[in-house]
């Protein structure tokens, strides 16, 4: 008898308690057919779901890590799902799943995804996503951006669609914009969510309807918009229930676009009653309901306007119509949806049976490039840091751009002696330095190292396979942070923090990447392709450079283990500031990469903000 079957089901943090408590309920009913078909589900969240969930299914924390997760530089560039993905993906990892299902909205599977590819998770698990309404559904339907985080959301979105094993959604409609994402046709699948244990009150009393409620926030994304209107029609027509309506839900105070004072401002034509309470959770939606008697018919959400709608014009003696948010499915309080465990055992079957192994036995294909500038200990140090690495490196290029300070004599003396090659090169840029050492490089890969960085353990190895494993073009890595000076000398190798990274250069991915183009590593064929690292002199070098390969259809992969101690720190206050700002980096990336925006979303966002806001 083969070992037991194990669901992950993730639930995202995040600031909409109704989205969760949906959430909770669809993927509660997913967890009570699992078990029931013998498999073991794990729930992977912060926090205890606040509702009751099957017996059975064990809660399994995604903690903290021992140091902060942060993104690129700017206070608004790293965004929750890219912390908690992050953090999750150190928690799979750690476990045995035969599939992982979460949500779309936020990105929050991309870590594991990338890790799947790069050899960092189990590669036979299937990883499946919930589409909920995208992050550009959401926002173009409410007009709110504020900062890039909801652009590199959008971006980590479009990674899972791309390499997600398959995508659940409603049907046709809630296809349309999974489609937009990029979703290939064949991973859709067509899934509905139910409701487990949802509210103590019978669905199907009888008796007149007498009052119409929306539940949920009042925005567009839920329907608000929609539904004032149809009540203003029903109103004229005298087909409104004689108590009138009432909103259930959180509705700002002011805002641009719907808000208290929009109500205020319709209803001052209204002739029927209304009410407003915008301080009730979800999960006691279910007890006012039920104190109200079988007499309100319930809706919230555009795939649940009609349902709801039409039972109201046809004069439906149901009394109450529990209806689910529309990023779920229109699902009855008793209904468990579709037939999960046949879905997902279709999917992990097909994952199972296509997985080809990863390559093994790779010989020295490999060229270490570093360039160095007056930082005669740094060098050494970053080139004995290789050692780990050795079995796949064919040579290691030194390029010194022009180094003149006491010590680099007897420094590059050192790492001559150890085999590496050094090229002595008058002074320059660090970019046509980097051409320089690529330009002498007769590897099949090409990998990059910043002199004052060095490989965490077999960080050089890990790269190299993770490129040579996947269909990836590039690989970049997740830093290792800590204090300048201070990189290799813990012996602990405790880092003060990870930086996180995107990867590929969707939407605002760029931004996301790694400071300095050496923390890579990129097949030959790739960097010929798109010109090496072309012409731009600015700060922020390596935007630059993966937004012109992004430009030219390269892939971009990102190992989640760090496999580079990075020094944090800066030589000058004159390098400190060009590193912080890198107001022209910005502007390259948005020159070079302006198609692969979403212009919608975009307009949203004065274009100038976004060469200073990251």
């Amino acid at each position: 008898m083969g070992a037991q079957r194990r669901l992950g089901l993730i639930l995202p943090p995040g600031d909409d308690p109704w989205r969760r408590f949906n959430l909770e309920q669809g993927f509660g009913a997913v967890a009570a057919q699992m078990l029931a078909q013998g498999w073991a589900v794990d729930v992977l969240a912060e926090q205890v779901p606040d509702e009751p969930w099957p017996a059975g299914a064990a809660f399994v924390p995604v903690p903290l890590l021992p140091w902060p997760v942060i993104g690129g530089p700017g206070s608004t560039s790293i965004t929750r799902s890219l912390d908690f993905g992050h953090r999750l993906w150190a928690c799979a990892r750690t476990r045995r799943y035969d599939a992982l299902l979460a949500p779309l909205a936020g990105g929050v599977l991309q870590p594991c995804l990338m890790a799947r590819e790069l050899g960092e998770l189990d590669r036979a698990t299937a990883l499946l996503l919930w589409g909920d309404a995208p992050t550009a559904a959401r926002l173009l339907a409410d007009m709110e951006l504020a900062s890039l985080g909801a652009l590199a959301d959008d971006a980590l979105e479009r990674q899972c669609a791309e390499l997600a094993d398959a995508v659940f959604a409603p049907g046709a409609a809630a296809f349309a914009p999974l489609r937009k994402l990029g979703v290939p046709q064949e991973r859709l699948v067509e899934a509905r969510l139910g409701a487990f244990g949802r509210w103590p009150i019978s669905p199907w009393s009888s008796g007149p309807v007498a009052t119409l409620t929306h539940m949920g926030p009042g925005r567009r994304a839920w329907g608000a918009d929609r539904f004032l209107d149809e009540v203003e029609l029903r109103a004229e027509a005298g087909t409104l229930p004689p108590e009138g309506i009432r909103l259930l839900g959180p509705w700002r105070d002011r805002a641009y676009g719907l808000s208290k004072d929009l109500i205020g401002l319709r209803a001052l034509d209204w002739a029927f009653d209304f009410g407003l309470d915008d301080a009730v959770e979800p999960h006691d939606l279910g007890h006012r309901l039920a104190r109200g008697g079988p007499t309100t018919l319930v809706f919230s959400g555009p795939t649940a306007d009609d349902d709801a709608l039409v039972a109201l014009a046809q004069a439906a003696g149901h009394s109450v119509e529990l209806a689910a948010d529309h990023r779920l499915a229109n699902a009855k309080a008793t209904d468990l949806g579709s037939d999960w465990p046949a879905l997902i055992e279709r999917v992990t079957g097909m994952r199972r049976a296509t997985l080809v192994p990863a390559p093994s036995g790779n010989g020295p294909v490999a060229s270490i490039c570093i360039v160095h500038r007056d930082r005669p200990e740094a060098i050494v140090r970053a080139v004995a840091s290789v050692a780990p690495s050795s079995a796949l490196v064919r040579e290691i290029i030194v390029a010194d751009a022009g180094s003149v300070m006491d010590g680099v004599e007897s420094a590059l003396a050192i790492v001559a002696q150890s085999g590496a090659q050094v090229l002595r090169l008058p002074p320059m840029r660090h970019r046509a330095a980097c051409q320089a050492a690529a330009a002498a490089a007769r590897g099949d890969v090409l990998v990059f190292l910043d002199d004052d960085n060095a490989w965490r353990g077999d960080g050089a190895a890990r790269l190299i396979e993770g490129l040579l494993g996947s269909e990836f073009d590039i690989v970049v890595t997740n830093l290792a942070l800590h204090q300048n000076g201070t990189v290799g000398t813990d012996p602990a190798g405790s880092p003060m923090a990870i930086r996180a990274f995107i990867g590929e250069a969707h939407a605002a991915g760029l931004f996301f990447n790694c400071w300095g183009d050496s923390s890579l590593a990129i097949r030959r064929t790739a960097f010929d392709r798109v010109g090496g690292f072309g012409t731009y002199e600015g700060a922020g070098n390596d935007w630059a450079f993966l937004a012109r390969a992004r430009a030219a259809g390269l892939r971009i992969g990102v190992l989640q283990d760090p496999a580079v101690d990075y020094s944090s720190g800066t030589s000058s206050e004159n390098h400190r500031w060009r590193k912080r700002d890198a107001e022209g980096a910005r502007q390259e990336v948005v020159r070079v990469s302006a198609l692969t925006f979403d212009e919608k979303l975009l307009a949203l966002l004065d274009l100038s903000q976004l060469c200073h806001i990251v």
